[in-house]
């Protein structure tokens, strides 16, 4: 007769915390690990011990914790010790019953999967808890929608933390990880390496807000775009990570079109776009896109045009980044702007090597109190050497003329750029460059968040028929963001919720709250947080 343990007291790792549960053992209570799964009840646990177990399991809507020895020694010699192989019958670990955030897989090495999608995990309206994994030698086969070759994710709000997605396949989309369908992971001390896949070598997101905070994105590859990561309509925030040595033929290491992204205190590095005459943006390509980035290092990326950054009909604002070691062969060994777009620099160093440190085929450029090689027009901005420790250790030396050369705060156009309390930096004013001088290493840097409310102009304007809207929350609120007729008619709701400091974005695509496409003219959209109000116009062309 099988015996459950009930009641016992797990110290778990991953929860920090002490909880009383049911534990079924595997294979001591039950044979498999689907048989322990179909053996539970919601807040139990599944408990299994060292092997490979070769099957495909399914939470069946359960929220439970299934977990390897891991979960209650704390020892990480179980994650490689117990092993669950697909087989190559399918997705090795199936979500699709709407379990939360309290179904728990935790402490195993899935391998081996074989699936349309979702070779290693496939998760779908499902907001499960991923940690202590590894996710290794998965593929998803060619064939319709074939994405995510670790993971698949679908309108899921899955989390992950400490976990390895490594050497995976996907035809199609995310050789680590694809989202799409309004996901908004969050991915937490993860390493996603090796992987590879026609668009996304490592990860891939769609109509999806991911947010990544101490990641490191490696050697990943992708047939097309973005190398270590793809977006495509999508939000992605981007902090303390690391992107490398990533490869593809469009955004080795960052590619994103139609997208708002926001990065932070990230070094963005040794990655390649194909250099013969077809590539575009060594670390980042940007298309249809409005992207902020800050407090960031983009270093000894290679390709044909755009070095380190390729914007084609983007708008981009960089704060206080260093861009350097960059290989363009032909145009803009930083900074290449194409088709309409608009670069915004305060307090940046762009030192690199190309025809041209930034080059404006089509749209503007704007710098100010920035070092450029070669020189810049603009507001306190300089030319000279800014004498970094070395080529890849871009901290700056005692005497650079970059240290206080920066500004606390710049207004352009209407739009703040910079606003830092004296506080953020040492000495009379901001150094240039990505770090304070003395500062070791970008972690050291508090994310930044701004000062003061505000709701910035859209872009593109006039617009058809998809548009950005920006807007600054200096503090956790209840943010509305809507759009109104030139008769002060509501039209669309774009952001009715508590939203997170930060600097934020949403987009509208010119339809009502119905789904109908409204007709040209002239919009009004108003952010109102607390007792802060604000409005702006923008047109809408058919």
């Amino acid at each position: 007769m099988i015996t459950y343990l009930r009641n016992i007291v797990i110290i778990s790792p991953f929860l920090n915390s002490v909880i009383t549960a049911t534990i079924i053992h595997v294979p001591q209570d039950q044979p498999t690990i689907q048989a322990g799964i179909d053996a539970a009840a919601d807040g139990d646990t599944v408990l299994v011990d060292t092997g490979t177990y070769v099957e495909n399991i399914n939470f069946n809507g359960k929220n439970l914790v299934l977990g390897s020895l891991f979960l209650t020694t704390g020892d990480t010699s179980y994650i490689s010790q117990t092993v669950i192989d697909g087989d190559s019958s399918g997705s090795v670990v199936t979500f699709e019953n709407g379990e939360d955030s309290t179904a728990v897989l935790s402490g195993f090495t899935i391998t081996n999967g074989f699936a349309p999608q979702g070779g290693g995990i496939y998760c779908a309206e499902s907001n499960p808890t991923l940690v202590n994994l590894i996710i290794i030698g998965n593929e998803v086969p060619p064939g319709s929608f074939a994405n995510g070759g670790g993971i698949f994710c679908f309108a899921s709000n899955l989390s992950l933390e400490s976990v390895t997605i490594r050497d995976n396949t996907a035809a199609s989309e995310g050789g680590g990880i694809s989202c799409g369908g309004l996901s908004n992971p969050k991915l937490t001390n993860v390493t996603v390496t090796g992987n590879l896949a026609a668009y996304g070598g490592g990860i891939a997101c769609e109509s999806s807000s991911p947010t990544l905070e101490n990641v490191v994105i490696s050697e990943n590859t992708s047939g097309y775009s973005g190398g270590g990561i793809y977006c495509q309509n999508s939000y992605l925030v981007l902090i303390h990570s690391t992107i490398s040595v990533n490869a593809a033929y469009m955004g080795g290491g960052l590619y994103f079109y139609s997208s708002a992204p926001t990065i932070s205190n990230c070094t963005i590095t040794g990655n390649t776009a194909m250099a013969d005459v077809t590539g575009f943006g060594g670390g980042i390509y940007s298309e249809n896109s409005s992207m902020t980035i800050s407090y960031s290092v983009v270093s000894n990326n290679v390709t044909f045009k755009g070095g380190g950054i390729h914007c084609n009909n983007s708008d981009a604002v960089f704060v206080n980044n260093t861009i350097s070691g960059n290989t363009a062969y032909t145009g803009g060994g930083g900074i290449y702007c194409d088709d309409n777009s608009s670069a915004r620099l305060v307090n940046c160093i762009s030192w690199n090597e190309g025809f041209d440190e930034i080059f404006i085929a089509s749209g503007s450029a704007t710098a100010f109190y920035s070092d450029i090689q070669g020189g810049w027009i603009g507001q306190g901005n300089i030319g000279a050497d800014p004498l970094f420790v070395d080529s890849t250790d871009f901290q700056l030396q005692e005497g650079s003329p970059c240290i206080d050369a920066g500004t606390a705060f710049f207004i352009w156009e209407g739009d703040t750029l910079i606003n830092l309390p004296d506080t953020s930096y040492e000495g009379n004013a901001p150094d240039m460059g990505a770090f304070e001088f003395g500062v070791v290493s970008i972690s050291q840097i508090e994310y930044l968040v701004p000062e003061r409310f505000a709701l910035h102009q859209n872009y593109p304007n006039p617009f058809n028929p998809v548009t950005t809207l920006r807007y600054d929350l200096p503090e956790r609120s209840d943010v509305v963001v809507m759009v109104y007729d030139i008769l002060g008619r509501g039209v669309r709701t774009l952001v009715r919720g508590v939203e997170e400091p930060g600097f934020r974005s949403v987009t509208w695509d010119g339809t009502n709250d119905l789904g109908e496409q409204v007709s040209a003219g002239v919009y009004l959209y108003r952010l109102q947080v607390v007792d802060f109000i604000q409005s702006r116009k923008m047109i809408l062309l058919r």
